[in-house]
């Protein structure tokens, strides 16, 4: 809703006009703008002399969450008088909230999540139907991982006594169908729906689900105006769809796509009919094809009688009737390939002249009344705050390192690859700046709020403690402000470890509940068996350090862990990250068995997990080891867009895809970015010494050098940076000592800066130690100004794919030789 609608009925309140006050809170799109409108309707009632009348405690409003149009949302007496207490499973019964086709709704307490929660039981659909019932149960699990703000959120699902129930987020407010009982949508409200909606539908989509009840006594209104998507309970798992017919019917007649209602199986294209069907209903009352018996309906179907949205209400813009149209077409391939798609046409209908604004609800007003109207403002200004300017800045969350209190010999892996896994899934949150592990690990057994809030400009941290112990889980986290050390949430989950993938849901789900923020897409949830994943968290662990020790232990757990779950993705893009950082080392196997073990793996993993952003990032490293740039960028890329919090996706893109081409700029802005989210990441700066070498920064290099050195004085990458970078300030005695201190690995540069300084005979003794390392040679010649042997060293990179080859074309060693056709050469078989 736009603002104007405040200062309309400022503007009316001020000229002492009557104001339609209920239509004005139904245009009110948010619990700010409705507390304005509360205190311009107490300044009304002043000034007409009347007195404010004073209610008692509001009954809550119903919840609906029935699936049957005949029956809507019946509700129960015991919405006026409490219910006998009763208890299912571990839920305290409160009372009976409605009823439906597929069952009854009762209001609950979970002691667990410690909440409120719907509960549905659910009707059997035979008789003794036991493996019908596990099926549901199934999946109820199954939709407990969709995680959107536009859908109700699924807690759990059991079965308990022969009855199968799912409990969900407790949702106070009215359905779009009781709301079409009083009026139909105008198009900009139907297309606002139908956004959000069309979102709603892709979350559930891409966790692999259907809806397949799509309608508008399945969408319900919020008390702040957010449009739920509820009654999931005819969803299925679009990998458990049967082949040939569908067994059964699911969902309601009228709104369903006619290849569902021939007997065909449920598509991600029959719920993109209902969606159209639905704003089809919101806009006229009615539904394209009607019929008073199922047979009726699937009948008239299969005889094309359709009412079009055009005759039955012909004053609609024609670009919405166009939308709509192509939602409900009879051929599922005629109609939008997505939701998502369906919810991009949508949203482009509102720069569209052909969907006009709404007028003003009381008309345009002269200077005079916006003088009066701007005066009672005046005395809003608290309460409008939000409506009326932009949000602050987004909160920024650092994770600590839970405090691991069990004794296991693994199990301080165990909960610092949990704590990573918990960072991941709140990176996901849109709306939310997560810090990357390395700072946050900065901080361990250090808690300091005021340096985590001055270092790494969090304005929240998320900490706790777990006991892992005969399979059991104990976990205690808490969310803190840190401004004044104030727990804002804190909760005790005692589960099975086969639980903890509900766990770490629940953790942001609290966080985006108490922050008011929303869910975004995210990264499919995992449900692997509890030892593979112990074993995917250790490995994780071990290769963090990105170092080789840690990658050679960290491949033949990743494999272990692939042989007990061979469908779990992330597996798969670790295995393909370990191989690779095997292979850009010199002391690591041949870059060329590393490519044939990275290859495969990352192809998997995006096989089983499109949505995976190291999936993809592991094949923007493979892609660019075979030098197709360009399809190595947009794999970055793609992988930054689902993901860009992730320190290790942003650095090897920035090293191994932009520096390998010489886009050193490029490369250094990447960097930037990584330490944006990660600024204690000493990697990240030791990379950006590196580059900044070859955009000839020698005095940003040295500073960012020193810093890392501050932390790691033995820092060997970042010390012979230090050493190149004083080189080239001229400073070569500095340099000497500090590459004289290294081991052979500094050999390379020790021997230009011999080279370079006079100093040949030892410039020569390091050379005939080097022949089998020709990026030592390549240097140590280059010192020597021997452009024939230069080049030869640089040939043999080549040969063996040295993935370092195409940074070193950028060094200010090699610089005398960039003018010679044997280089140009080099640059070509490099595809530059």
């Amino acid at each position: 809703m736009k603002n104007s609608v405040l200062f309309d009925v400022a503007a009316a309140v001020a000229d002492g006009h009557v104001v339609d006050w209920e239509l004005a809170e139904q245009m009110a799109s948010s619990a700010d703008e409705r507390r304005v409108l509360s205190e311009l309707r107490f300044i009304a009632d002043l000034a007409s002399g009347s007195q404010p009348v004073t209610s008692g405690p509001e009954s809550p409003p119903p919840l609906s969450v029935s699936s049957d149009p005949d029956d809507g949302a019946r509700q129960s007496s015991a919405l006026h008088g409490a219910a006998p207490m009763q208890v299912w499973g571990p839920l305290r019964i409160l009372e009976q909230v409605g009823a439906g086709s597929f069952g009854e709704v009762y209001r609950a307490w979970d002691s667990r999540l410690d909440r409120e929660v719907a509960l549905k039981i659910l009707k059997r659909r035979r008789r003794g139907d036991v493996a019908d019932s596990s099926t549901v149960v199934e999946e109820g699990r199954l939709l407990a991982r969709v995680r959107h703000p536009n859908i109700v959120a699924v807690y759990g699902a059991d079965r308990i006594d022969g009855e199968v129930g799912i409990w969900m987020e407790f949702v106070r407010g009215r359905t779009l169908e009781q709301e079409l009982r009083e009026r139909v949508f105008g198009v900009d409200e139907a297309v606002a729906v139908g956004v959000q909606l069309s979102s709603a539908l892709t979350a559930v989509h891409e966790a692999g689900l259907l809806h397949r009840d799509v309608k508008a006594h399945n969408v319900m209104r919020d008390l702040d105006g957010r449009l739920i998507l509820t009654d999931l309970g005819a969803g299925c798992d679009l990998g458990n769809m049967p082949d040939g017919p569908a067994p059964e019917l699911a969902g309601t007649p009228l709104c369903l796509a006619p290849e569902v209602l021939g007997g065909g199986a449920a598509t991600a294209q029959s719920d993109i009919y209902s969606l159209g069907v639905l704003l089809y209903h919101l806009v006229t009352g009615t539904y394209p094809v009607r019929g008073r018996s199922l047979k009726e309906i699937r009948d008239a179907h299969v005889r094309g009688a359709r009412s079009s949205l055009r005759e039955a209400r012909p004053d609609l813009p024609n670009a919405f009737v166009h939308v709509v149209e192509a939602a409900i077409h009879p051929d599922p391939l005629q109609r939008y390939e997505s939701a998502e798609a369906l919810g991009a046409a949508l949203r482009a209908l509102t720069g569209t002249a052909d969907v006009k604004e709404p007028a003003p609800l009381w008309g345009s007003w002269s200077r005079r009344r916006q003088a009066i109207v701007a005066g009672l403002l005046l005395g809003l200004t608290a309460l409008a705050a939000s409506a009326l300017w932009p949000r602050s800045d987004p909160p920024v969350i650092a994770v600590l390192p839970f405090d691991n209190l069990g004794s296991e010999p693994n199990s301080g892996y165990f909960v610092d690859g949990l704590t990573d896994e918990i960072i991941r899934n709140l990176s996901q949150i849109d709306g939310l700046v997560v810090r990357s592990r390395h700072s946050s690990f900065a901080f361990r057994g250090k808690r300091n709020l005021a340096e985590l809030g001055r270092e790494l400009g969090v304005t929240h941290v998320l900490e706790g403690s777990v006991l892992w112990a005969d399979g059991r889980l104990r976990i205690n986290p808490q969310f803190v402000r840190v401004a004044d050390d104030s727990p804002l949430w804190a909760e005790h989950f005692e589960r099975d470890a086969a639980d903890v993938f509900l766990v770490q849901d629940e953790i942001s789900r609290a966080i985006v509940n108490e922050l008011r923020l929303t869910l975004g897409r995210g990264q499919r949830r995992y449900n692997t068996n509890v030892d593979a994943y112990e074993l995917y968290l250790m490995a994780q662990e071990l290769l963090h350090p990105h170092d080789l020790p840690g990658a050679r232990k960290a491949i033949p757990l990743f494999e272990q862990v692939i042989a007990k779950d061979s469908s779990f993705a992330p597996a798969y893009a670790a295995l393909a990250d370990a191989w690779g950082l095997l292979s850009m080392n010199a002391a690591g196997v041949p870059p060329r068995e590393g490519y044939s073990r990275m290859r495969p793996a990352a192809e998997r993993a995006i096989e089983l997990d499109p949505r995976l952003a190291e999936a993809h990032a592991a094949m923007g490293l493979v892609l660019a080891r075979d030098r197709d740039w360009k399809r190595s960028e947009a794999a970055f890329r793609r992988a930054i867009e689902l993901n860009g919090s992730l320190t290790s996706i942003r650095e090897n893109y920035a090293v191994w895809m932009l520096f390998a081409q010489g886009r050193t700029e490029d490369a250094l802005r990447e960097l930037d970015a990584a330490l944006v989210s990660d600024p204690k990441s000493l990697d990240v700066r030791k990379h950006m010494a590196w580059v900044l070498v070859s955009a000839g920064r020698y005095s940003d290099a040295i500073a960012t050098a020193r810093r890392v050195l501050s932390d790691e004085p033995d820092h060997p990458h970042s010390k012979q940076q230090l050493a190149r970078a004083l080189l080239f300030q001229g400073r070569t005695d500095e340099a000497i000592a500090i590459l004289e201190s290294m081991g052979p690995g500094a050999s390379g540069t020790l021997g230009y800066a011999y080279a370079a300084s006079g100093r040949r005979k030892e410039a020569l003794e390091l050379a005939a130690r080097s022949t089998e390392f020709p990026p030592r040679l390549a240097f140590i010649h280059a010192g020597l100004r021997d452009p024939d042997r230069t080049i030869e060293a640089l040939e043999r990179m080549a040969d063996r794919e040295d993935p370092r080859l195409g940074a070193y074309l950028t060094y200010p060693e090699v610089a005398f030789i960039r003018d010679d056709p044997r280089f140009a050469a080099l640059r070509r078989r490099l595809g530059l």
